[in-house]
């Protein structure tokens, strides 16, 4: 399956993806989304996914709990794939 139809994008588009192929996109974005987006032609398929996924993080629909997974997803890229705890360990 494709990130795509994970996100209920093109003409059978959802307004709102199911929960656990909201799941399912983050834990791809999660494990291989730094690689993904160490080749630019990849990147820019990235940007329109990350497009979509931000919109999620503002639909009613979708449960509080998914929002934050997707906004916890966004952080990471926006912070180059560096978790934030490794952040906090470094700072000790």
């Amino acid at each position: 399956m494709r990130a795509q139809e994970l996100l209920g994008s093109g003409p059978d588009k959802k307004p709102c993806p199911e929960e656990e192929d909201v799941e399912a996109i983050c834990h791809f974005f999660n494990t291989i989304g730094k690689q993904l987006d160490e080749n630019p032609k990849s990147r820019r398929i990235n940007d329109t996914y990350f497009i979509q996924m931000k919109e999620l993080t503002t639909n009613p629909q979708l449960a509080p709990r998914l929002r934050f997974m997707v906004r916890n997803v966004i952080d990471l890229r926006s912070n180059n794939w560096v978790p934030r705890r490794e952040e906090v360990k470094k700072n000790h």
